[in-house]
């Protein structure tokens, strides 16, 4: 029995690293003393389903290659008594029907609240769920505040939504929701793209990319960018228009959220450092000049070959346009010769038809 153990495996399959740091901390947070394993994808998954005992497979339902469906099937052939925790971010109910039917034993949308997946987890490990032991883990320590701070900025911003979005453009962490599923699920990759935009210049321009917020106004709802670090940003959906009376308020609020969600984040163990690898030293891009018309490039060519000296003096320039003597004697007419017409004349030459 799984409860009689001391030690339990936990392999957690996710395509975003960030992910499984995230669900890492949180299970560590109970201090049962797991053994827990990470992996970017269902192929990795399978090598450590080979190697080591897997008790619970906490997996991401889109993977590259196989999907977490299908990893599960492939790891109960390797550990037929695995317990599984599927989730999903796209809030598919058919993705959970499949789930479901195929013998998954827990299955979350998310973001979801990570204390229930902690409870989940307890549950069909055979541990018991103290309550206790789930306080002093992420439900009254880190996650919770990283929640109730955000829910304290969405109020101050009397925001419809405000979500904690990394790079991918998956919330991770969400206060409040959208009615219209559908504007989130299209704006928020876009904004992750100007995201990534911003930091680039930043960079170019010498400066630090973490706190720039940005102000995007549309018919239903205004949306505030700030960046958190290079990996994650933060995005707020406001109902209400935002006039350039309430931008500068509402710059204030995010910026004073942003230094305690940075802070909470690193105490998780999230690295919000940035990656010197994508840095560029401020105004130093080469860049390419243009290449120059042919006509020009031509007309250099031949300035440079009329300044060039000939070699030759006037007299042997003129000399060029003389005659050939030998010439002048093959083409001229010998004296005692006769032209065609007088030969005519004579009789001496046939008369043409």
């Amino acid at each position: 029995m799984l409860a009689d153990r001391i030690k339990a495996s936990i392999l957690i399959v996710d395509r975003q690293r960030q992910v499984i740091r995230i669900l890492q901390t949180a299970l560590e947070s109970l201090r049962r003393g797991f053994a827990i394993h990470g992996v970017l994808s269902g192929e990795e998954a399978l090598l450590e389903a080979r190697t080591r005992p897997v008790d619970l497979l906490v997996a991401d339902y889109k993977l590259p290659g196989m999907n977490g469906l299908e990893l599960l099937q492939r790891i109960r052939i390797l550990r037929p008594q695995v317990k599984s925790i599927l989730t999903d971010s796209d809030s598919d109910p058919a993705v959970q029907i499949r789930a479901l039917e195929a013998g998954v034993d827990a299955f979350f949308f998310r973001p979801m609240p990570v204390a229930n997946l902690l409870a989940a987890a307890m549950e069909l490990l055979g541990l018991p769920a103290e309550v206790e032991a789930i306080d002093s883990g992420m439900e009254h320590g880190l996650e919770k505040n990283l929640s109730e701070r955000m829910s304290r900025l969405r109020q101050e911003l009397n925001a419809a939504s405000v979500i904690l979005v990394d790079d991918h453009g998956q919330p991770l962490v969400r206060a409040g929701n959208l009615p219209e599923t559908e504007i989130e699920s299209s704006v928020l990759p876009v904004l992750i793209s100007a995201h990534g935009a911003g930091q680039k210049v930043s960079r170019l321009l010498g400066r630090s990319p973490q706190r720039n917020v940005y102000f995007y106004h549309g018919e239903v709802y205004d949306f505030v960018l700030a960046a958190v670090s290079q990996s994650y940003a933060l995005v707020a959906a406001l109902p209400e228009a935002l006039s350039a009376e309430k931008a500068a308020p509402v710059h204030f609020l995010v910026e004073d959220a942003l230094q305690d969600i940075s802070s909470i984040l690193e105490k998780m163990g999230i690295s919000l450092a940035l990656d010197e690898s994508l840095s560029v030293p401020p105004f130093l891009i080469e860049v390419e000049h243009e290449a120059e018309p042919v006509l020009d490039v031509l007309d250099k060519q031949l300035q440079t070959l009329l300044e060039q000296p000939s070699g030759l003096d006037s007299v042997e320039a003129g000399a060029f346009w003389e005659p050939d003597e030998a010439s002048a004697e093959l083409t001229a007419i010998s004296a005692d010769g006769l032209t065609y017409e007088q030969a005519l004349q004579l009789g001496l030459a046939p008369e043409d038809d």
